[in-house]
């Protein structure tokens, strides 16, 4: 079942990805900024990608949001909550397209947001975010939610990385 979600806070929106999005993922994994999630590629990878997020939505029902800043309305990355055949554990995914739309906090805000929604309606009882080593800007935020690296946690399917275990939703 598809959960029409949008998702508000104080400084953005979190809605379903649009096919314009795929753009953005595109210019995106063209980039050296991705590859800490499977970049850089190709546009055509890139749109590979964008389809794989967005059909996630198909299959599952849900899937990362594309967010807004309601600032400007720009479509400044990908949030949300992801678990494709393999992961061991429900995920929070983030990716942030561009350098000025880091620092700001957005990546927690919009994370924070999804993941008590993954709470809420989706009924998640626990929730990791699968981290590349060396991807210090991505446990900064893990660590800002509240997860804690769990070194004893399964890894999915695509290998390695490091298992930040978010907090339940009492927390």
């Amino acid at each position: 079942m598809t959960h029409p979600a949008i998702i508000t806070t104080d400084r953005l929106t979190l809605r379903k990805p649009v096919a314009e999005d795929v753009l953005h993922v595109q210019d995106f994994y063209e980039t050296e900024r991705s590859s800490f999630v499977g970049g850089p590629c190709d546009r055509g990878q890139g749109w590979r990608k964008a389809s794989m997020f967005f059909g996630h939505w198909m299959v599952r029902g849900y899937g990362l949001f594309t967010v807004e800043r309601k600032d400007t309305g720009a479509s400044i990355g990908l949030i949300g909550p992801w678990y494709p055949d393999g992961w061991a554990d429900h995920e929070i995914g983030w990716q942030i397209w561009r350098p000025e739309d880091e620092g700001q906090g957005f990546a927690t805000e919009a994370a924070s947001a999804a993941r008590d929604w993954c709470h809420e309606t989706l009924g998640w009882t626990r929730i990791v975010s699968y981290i590349a080593s060396g991807n210090t800007g991505s446990e900064a935020v893990a660590k800002r939610l509240g997860a804690v690296l769990d070194t004893n946690a399964p890894h999915p399917s695509t290998g390695p990385c490091l298992v930040y275990v978010h907090p339940g939703a009492s927390a």
